[in-house]
């Protein structure tokens, strides 16, 4: 197997994409905003999640690279949106101020990762294990904003 230079550009431009919509996402308002939510005791720092963020997208970008390479088109699908919700996700945060709506598209987001696995563990074991660890993150974020949703609830 070789390197191939413009199946590398593909998943890398799917991950700056991403990365752009998610960057661009939220005005110094709508970050306060946020900021000002009652947040539950064990949630992690901001810095920390924006590591995480970017460990994320390499994690992302290196499972879309191989994924491209065996041409598998319904993981390569998944894969590929996956990449772009997770961009999407804080754009829906800060554009829609709503703590139900972000929720409903965490959901998403988890159904989509577990169709991805289901079809990615049939062809290539190595590459769904980083999958299904991801997964239990994803579980972690979907149960934080959860517990941000009845924090912040009106009374």
């Amino acid at each position: 197997m070789y390197f191939n230079v413009p199946t590398f550009l593909i998943a890398v431009g799917c991950c700056l994409i991403s990365m752009i919509i998610a960057g661009a996402s939220g005005s110094k308002e709508d970050k306060e905003w946020f900021a000002n939510l009652k947040h539950p005791d064990n949630s992690f720092l901001l810095r920390i999640m924006n590591i995480l963020g970017v460990i994320v997208y390499l994690l992302f970008g290196f499972i879309l690279y191989f994924l491209l390479v065996s041409g598998e088109i319904i993981p390569i699908t998944l894969m590929i949106l996956l990449i772009l919700f997770n961009g999407i996700c804080p754009y829906i945060k800060y554009k829609f101020r709503s703590l139900r709506i972000l929720f409903s598209a965490l959901l998403t987001f988890l159904v989509l990762l577990s169709v991805l696995i289901f079809f990615v563990i049939q062809t290539n074991v190595t590459l769904a294990i980083p999958l299904i660890v991801f997964l239990f993150w994803a579980l972690y974020d979907v149960s934080y904003y959860f517990r941000l949703i009845k924090l912040n609830r009106p009374l």
